[in-house]
């Protein structure tokens, strides 16, 4: 009796072990990956590796419910998404903070044009991504920065594959508006 025990307990604790391996494995495999998506969901920021993060202790807490009906990848992204919309949702003040920062007067550097040009450029992109509704944006940076075709964009997120090319559309529609209202200087 105690030798069954014994061997129930040391196979738990083995099935315990390769989990804990598995989503070491999964960091590994999946964390530069998530990390991008987070990056591109919410904007640089500290928060990205907070994100990140939770998404592995998240999947630490719930590995016990992951029934491998979809991939270890789309799953953690599911995890990941979840926790950028979230964070979008209580941060609604960074797209306020973004626009501010685009319609104050630029102090003339000792730069290069070129170096100017491209940061006014690369905040106006970060801009008019923030404009795209969440779930637009996602399909959108998944599809034209991550280079994900819309099959596997529709296993990763979960839902149809007409889903996905309507959402692609809209958010396109929304970039390019925002790319030209801004550029106009047209307020908000």
């Amino acid at each position: 009796m105690w030798s069954t025990l014994l061997h129930v307990l040391m196979t738990a604790a083995d099935q315990v072990k390769e989990a804990i391996l598995d989503l070491s494995q999964a960091f590994k495999d999946h964390g530069r990956f998530l990390a991008r998506s987070i990056l591109r969901l919410t904007g640089d920021g500290p928060h990205v590796e907070d994100i990140l993060q939770e998404t592995f202790i998240i999947a630490h807490r719930k590995q016990a419910s992951f029934e491998s009906r979809s991939s270890l990848r789309t799953w953690l992204y599911g995890i990941a998404s979840n926790l950028c919309l979230h964070h979008r949702r209580s941060l609604a003040r960074e797209l306020n903070a973004l626009e501010k920062a685009a319609t104050e007067p630029t102090e003339n550097l000792a730069g290069p044009e070129k170096a100017v040009e491209a940061a006014q450029n690369k905040a106006l992109v970060e801009a008019a991504m923030q404009a795209i509704p969440f779930k637009q944006r996602e399909i959108f940076m998944l599809y034209e920065i991550d280079g994900m075709d819309g099959p596997s964009i529709a296993q990763l997120v979960d839902i149809p594959l007409n889903t996905v090319w309507s959402r692609l559309r809209l958010a396109r529609e929304t970039f390019a508006k925002e790319v030209r209202r801004r550029r106009a200087g047209e307020p908000t």
